[in-house]
This record gives structure tokens, sequence and C-alpha cells, in this order.
């Protein structure tokens, strides 16, 4: 390992935090009509201003704090007391959800083993930023649940360690020989430094 490329970028929603499932749960619970579920949080979904709404409250709201994955801590903990720089990367709007998110970090405990914490600017569009963090940290690898997210972070990453989650289960359009799927993060966090 080069001192140079000592940074990996680690995505929080659905990498490290269980965001979806806990929207998801508070949706069903405000929703007379429909029963949500996972594919409907997926780009491209007929839009649903229930959904949106929900969303934007739920990320708003100080007392929304889901746990994070079984192993996630433990995984940045590792990565970090291992010589490397763990930037923790979102596209939550920063000037919105800033807050909210810091305050997560730090009651989960992440704080203080992490290098920063990096959320999309108000206007910049959520397709690439954390394509441009990766190339302004000089990421060597990624840690990401979604796939495109993960396509994208390829080009510029040694390696990308795709998380597997239940809406990111089909794989066969990955053909990447820097792209890997790991069952968690903790795993993939274990398999990143063996090959170190």
């Amino acid at each position: 390992m080069s001192p140079e490329r000592n940074s990996v970028i680690v995505d929080l929603d659905d990498t490290l935090c269980a965001t979806k499932r806990a929207i998801i749960a508070r949706a069903n619970r405000t929703s007379l009509d429909t029963r949500y579920n996972y594919q409907m949080l997926r780009p491209g979904y007929v839009y649903d201003p229930h959904l949106d709404e929900i969303i934007h409250q739920t990320l708003k709201d100080p007392s929304f704090n889901p746990p994070p994955f079984i192993g996630a801590l433990d995984g940045v903990k590792l990565l970090n007391e291992n010589g490397f720089n763990v930037y923790i990367v979102s596209s939550r709007i920063a000037k919105y959800l800033g807050e909210a998110t810091e305050r997560w970090i730090g009651i989960r405990g992440f704080r203080p083993h992490i290098a920063d914490l990096r959320l999309r600017p108000d206007g910049q569009r959520s397709r690439g930023f954390k394509l441009i963090i990766a190339q302004e940290v000089g990421a060597m690898a990624a840690f990401e649940d979604e796939v495109q997210a993960a396509k994208e972070l390829a080009s510029q990453v040694d390696h990308v360690f795709l998380i597997r989650r239940p809406w990111n289960t089909n794989f066969s359009n990955i053909d990447h020989p820097s792209i890997s799927i790991h069952p968690s993060f903790l795993r993939a966090v274990s398999t990143f430094l063996k090959e170190q």
C-alpha cells in the first residue's frame, strides 16, 4: 500500500446505516392505501408524493436514528486501525440533512474513526457525486450498496466492494473485474484487508 493511496470511501445509507429499511417501515405505518417496498425507492420508479414526503420528513427528523448494520462500526474501526483514511460519503444534501447526518455519525460512534463525512452540496446532481469525492481524496477502494454507483466508482478506484442488499440482488449486468459482491460490509472490509 503506497502512503498516498490509503483512502477509502464508504457509502452511508444502506452500506452502514439501515436507512431504506427504516424509511419503508415508517412509510407503511403512515399509509392506508399503499404497501411500500424496497423497489419503490429505486431511481426511475414511479413517483409517489407520499413516499417522497416520508423520505424527506424521516431524514430531517431529529429522532430518526436507525441502527447501523451489524458489523458496520467494527468494519470502519478495522479500516482506521489498519491505517486507512475512511471517508463516509452520502448523496444526502448537506444544506438540508447535514446536521441530522452528523448527529447519526456521532451517536452511533463512527466520528472518531473517520477522516471526514462528505455530503452532496445543494445543486449538485447525485449521479457522479461519489466519483468526484473518490477523485478528490484519491480513494483506492469504495464500499457501496447501489449497483449503478459501484459501476461509476469502478472507473476511479482499484476495487469496489458491492454490498448485497434486498434491492440489488440481480448482478447479471455486472461485468467489471474491479467490482466484487459481498454479503456484508464487515466481510467486504475483511476481504479488502487481506488483499493489502
